[in-house]
Formats: C-alpha cells, sequence, structure tokens
C-alpha cells in the first residue's frame, strides 16, 4: 500500500531528474535561454539555476551534497519564499540528480492552489517583476534578475503569455511607482481563483475550516519546529533540548485559515531562546516555519575614550575606458558631486557639476554575493550616468554605464578597477534610494 501511495511521487520526480540531467549543467548567466522547452536562468551568486516550464518550476542547486532528512527515495517537504510569499515545494536529492538538490515548487499529491501546475503559475509571475525574483530556500537568499525573460520566455511563463507583445519600456519616474505598485499588492496575497472572481463559491478555500489540531498534528508541528531549528543553528542537535508550546490566534494565508503553533526553545551553547511559530493549512500538515531568535541582555561595555572625528572623505577617482576615452569623478561630504568625461586627447566631451542646469547626483553602496556594488550617479533630465565599482566574488564591473529613460544605452569597463568607496560619504541627502540602488546593482 506504501509503494502504491509513492508511485504519484517518483513518477514526477525521475520525470524532473530525467530533464534535469540533461539542462542542469548549462548556464545562463543573467541571461535567460529556452532549451529542451525549459526557460532556464543562473542566480546572481552562480549557485542556483532555476528552469521554468508551462506548468513547473525546479530550482538546481549547483552544488552537489544531499541535505539531512531525506526518506529513503531521497525526497522530503520544505517550503520555499519567492518574494515573500511562502509556497510548499519538494525538495529531491539521490543518485538519479548526481547528488544534486532539486527543489520543484507545488506538491505532487496535491490539488487547488497547493498542485505543482497552480503553485508553478502563481510563482512564475515573480520571474517578470521588474527587480526580478529573490527566493529563499532553507535559509539561503538567492536573486533571479529579469534580465531578457521577456523577450524568450513568453510559452514557458504564464503571466507572459497573456500578455500581447513585450512589456513596455519604463521610465524611471515610473519605476518607483511600478515599485510601490508590486509591493502593495504583495502586501495582500491574492489567490489566483480570487482575482477572477471576488465573489467565491461555497467550495473555494475561502470557505476552508481551519483544521482540528491532533496529537498527530502537534508531533509533526514539533518535528517540522526542531528542522527548521537546525537550518538556523548549524552544528547543534534540536533532539535533547527542552521544548514548550502554545497556540497562537489562527492566520488567514490566501483566504485560507491556518492554524499557527509557537514553540519555544533555549540553546544552553550559546544561551539564545528562538521561538518558531509553525503554520498548519487546513490539511493539517505543517508548512511555512518562521524562526525568530531573541537577543541576548545587553551588557553594560566599558567606557571608551573619546573618539576624535573621522577625517572627511573626499573620492577623487579616474580610469581609462575600454574606447580609450577617460572618465572621471569628484565626491566629498559638502560638497558639489562632479562628473568628467574626456577624449583619447584629453578634450572634455561632457561635464556635469551638481546643481548645475539640473544635474542632480547621488552614491550608494551596499553587499552583493561576497563582494559589494558602490556607485555614484549623475542625472540631467532623461539621462542617468553611473560610475559603477561591482564585485561580487564571482561578477565584476568597473566602468560607466548611461542610462536614457531607464534603458540601458551605453556601457564601457575601465582597464583597471575604478575604487569608489563610498561608505564615509555621510550627506544623507546624497543618499540614493534602495529601489534604484538595487536596479543598478542586480541590472
Amino acid at each position: 500500500m506504501q509503494n502504491t501511495a509513492r508511485k504519484p511521487w517518483r513518477n514526477y520526480l525521475l520525470t524532473a531528474a530525467a530533464v534535469l540531467s540533461l539542462t542542469g549543467c548549462d548556464y545562463f548567466a543573467r541571461n535567460w535561454e529556452v532549451q529542451n522547452n525549459l526557460c532556464q536562468s543562473l542566480s546572481d551568486n552562480g549557485e542556483y539555476n532555476v528552469m521554468l516550464s508551462p506548468d513547473s518550476i525546479a530550482f538546481l542547486d549547483m552544488e552537489s551534497g544531499c541535505p539531512e532528512n531525506l526518506d529513503i527515495f531521497g525526497t522530503r517537504y520544505t517550503t520555499i519564499q519567492i518574494n515573500g510569499e511562502p509556497y510548499r515545494a519538494m525538495l529531491l536529492c539521490n543518485i538519479t540528480t548526481r547528488e544534486h538538490t532539486v527543489i520543484t515548487t507545488g506538491l505532487p499529491t496535491e490539488k487547488g492552489e497547493n498542485s505543482i501546475p497552480a503553485a508553478s503559475a502563481r510563482a512564475s509571475e515573480a520571474f517578470t517583476s521588474f527587480f526580478g525574483a529573490k527566493v529563499t530556500i532553507e535559509g539561503q537568499k538567492i536573486h533571479f534578475p529579469k534580465g531578457n525573460i521577456g523577450k524568450v520566455c513568453a510559452k514557458q511563463v504564464p503571466h507572459l503569455a497573456r500578455q500581447k507583445g513585450n512589456p513596455p519600456s519604463i521610465t524611471l519616474d515610473e519605476m518607483t511607482k511600478l515599485a510601490q505598485k508590486e509591493s502593495a499588492s504583495r502586501a495582500v496575497p491574492v489567490s489566483p481563483a480570487a482575482r477572477q472572481d471576488k465573489v467565491s463559491p461555497p467550495d473555494t478555500p475561502a470557505t476552508q475550516q481551519a483544521v482540528t489540531l491532533t496529537s498527530d498534528i502537534y508531533a509533526k508541528a514539533k518535528e517540522a519546529a526542531k528542522s527548521a531549528w537546525k537550518v538556523y543553528h548549524p552544528g547543534e542537535d534540536p533532539q535533547p533540548l527542552q521544548w514548550t508550546y502554545y497556540q497562537k490566534p489562527d492566520k488567514d494565508v490566501n483566504g485560507v485559515p491556518n492554524r499557527v503553533l509557537r514553540y519555544t526553545t533555549t540553546s544552553p551553547a550559546t544561551g539564545i531562546t528562538s521561538d518558531l511559530d509553525v503554520e498548519i493549512g487546513p490539511d493539517g500538515v505543517p508548512g511555512y516555519v518562521l524562526n525568530t531568535d531573541r537577543p541576548l541582555p545587553a551588557q553594560a561595555a566599558p567606557a571608551e575614550p573619546e573618539k576624535s572625528p573621522p577625517p572627511e572623505t573626499t573620492i577623487n577617482a579616474s580610469c581609462r575606458l575600454d574606447n580609450g576615452k577617460m572618465v572621471s569623478v569628484f565626491a566629498a561630504n559638502g560638497q558639489d558631486y562632479r562628473y568628467t568625461y574626456q577624449d583619447q586627447n584629453n578634450t572634455t566631451e561632457l561635464e556635469l557639476r551638481e546643481g548645475l542646469f539640473g544635474v542632480k547626483a547621488w552614491h550608494y553602496e551596499t553587499q552583493l554575493g561576497m563582494g559589494k556594488a558602490r556607485y555614484i550617479r549623475f542625472n540631467k533630465k532623461q539621462y542617468d550616468y553611473v560610475l559603477l565599482d561591482l564585485d561580487t566574488g564571482r561578477r565584476e564591473f568597473h566602468g560607466v554605464r548611461v542610462y536614457r529613460n531607464g534603458e540601458l544605452i551605453s556601457s564601457h569597463e575601465c582597464f583597471s578597477k575604478l575604487q569608489l568607496d563610498v561608505s564615509g560619504l555621510t550627506d544623507t541627502a546624497h543618499a540614493d534610494n534602495e529601489r534604484m540602488g538595487e536596479f543598478i546593482a542586480y541590472n
């Protein structure tokens, strides 16, 4: 009887593994390509490859090695997040996948919104977001840029297939409005059924009742809490720890009531107390688990002698570009930022000075992969001139990029590294906003 129940799982997972064995070794860095009817792209950090088909989404870990707590078939349930929304998923890792971990959205044995096609249809829309898709898999954060998905993946992404033609280009002013709209739409997730008809029929998930908690559900929820805790506290064994729990108010997820159990434990090794909220759907299966560590009590630090203020930071950087021309930038606290572009004979072709003829300037810095992305941006009307210093440990760019109404129209790299340490620039009026920073750093 057990083998019969497992058969649909094995058929689906073996089929997925067979396809991945053909495509898993191809790399699609920052671009999307279609092979074997799968739209594929590599994450920013190069650690995961995503494969989109009309009815499924799979993530392939490029590094070999299987995780713990797998069953005899090399599978187990997990929960992933795509742009902040949780999805039930299936994890597979065995000899068939060449000891690489494969995660697919949706569950082979489920129907409705938890099924593979339904979950994949919703999740695929995240990859067409202006900033791409931010995915969290077992505590690991991954980013897939939007790139050229709108041009090559219309057949594989249902969201694009419903559109007529390619999405229109977006201006810098429209970018902020679009990002705000996407953020607001994700604040209150709406199921596909609710989007089609605001009045839910009697058999839709909105009318489901929260499950009655049983001893079996409590046991499964506790194991789910332990598994999640171990992800956030590697090297520690959750089994001998003391666990307490209580029931929190029900949580509405896409119109479906979920029970929430909070399990609490304290690590004797670190003294850190952790709260793990386990969501349980109407089917009684534990789903998303949120781990929150309580900070240790603050200890009074010994008084330190007064430090002299740090020296004022000044950036005065320049480099020779691959087109033979020279670009330079000046930035300092309390002073106007300046940008100069000269030809091969050192004749100035373009000079931008903040405050003159509508010129504005900003700086930005963010952690990216194993390194950082830092830039100084000058704006004049519909044009943006960005001097970019980017090194993720896997990908580098040092040079200048020019945008017109948010579209990249020119890009030239330096022959040497362009050092733009903007960390010492403290004028908040010059700090660029996070959404613009992500747009330039990830695209």
